[in-house]
């Protein structure tokens, strides 16, 4: 007689993360000193985008009006001095995610804007978010079910990064939003962390089989 015998475990680990000029998954290629960028300067960035989407690009006011997107850069602009580089380029990032449109979007990997992340992947199977990958340091978290990110439900934090992803719906989001929880400038602009950190903290759940012969 053969029993199968499973059970679950938590692990909880820190990854640390890697700026994007020293890891592979994202590099910025904008030749824009960051320090040079005044709070002046993104407020003229803010408005020349304000403007050209209502001169030449009026057709994008589909799924969201015209007076909700001027609400939402009067808000932004407001902000703006108070706010660090990586919160001014979550603000444009949402200002042009209002759009929905997957091939409208402000682009991580050009801005000026260091960032950094975490060195694991995450695919979206049907009943929940995996990590598919990881550096080897990571190795043991492989197949296991992300169920936290630095302490907060995963549906909590994906539906708080995802105003920062252009996606025309849920399935998009799936597939294009995900890198955004591996980003710790992503996780504090989006308040799901206190303050920006060198790292990110994952809970996972994962199943272990033991077989017992009898």
């Amino acid at each position: 007689m053969k029993n199968i015998l499973a059970f679950i475990f938590f692990c909880t680990f820190a990854a640390t993360v890697y700026a994007q000029d020293g890891h592979g998954a994202m590099q910025a290629s904008s030749t824009i000193d960051i320090k040079k960028l005044s709070a002046a300067d993104w407020q003229s960035d803010l408005r020349v985008l304000q403007q050209t989407v209502h001169k030449d690009y009026a057709f994008l006011f589909k799924k969201v009006t015209a007076e909700v997107f001027d609400a939402a850069i009067e808000k932004l602009n407001t902000a703006m001095p108070s706010m660090q580089d990586h919160e001014r380029m979550a603000g444009l990032a949402k200002i042009v995610s209002l759009f929905k449109y997957g091939h409208t979007s402000i682009g991580w990997r050009q801005s000026p804007v260091k960032f950094r992340i975490a060195p694991v992947n995450f695919y979206w199977f049907s009943d929940g978010l995996y990590a598919e990958g990881a550096d080897k340091k990571y190795s043991s978290i492989i197949g296991a079910k992300l169920v936290k990110v630095e302490g907060m439900p995963v549906m909590k934090v994906l539906e708080a990064v995802k105003p920062l992803v252009s996606a025309e719906n849920d399935e998009f989001f799936k597939a294009y939003g995900l890198d955004f929880i591996a980003m710790p400038e992503a996780l504090h602009a989006q308040k799901i962390t206190t303050k920006l950190k060198t790292t990110v903290t994952y809970t996972f759940e994962k199943m272990e089989r033991l077989l017992m012969r009898l």
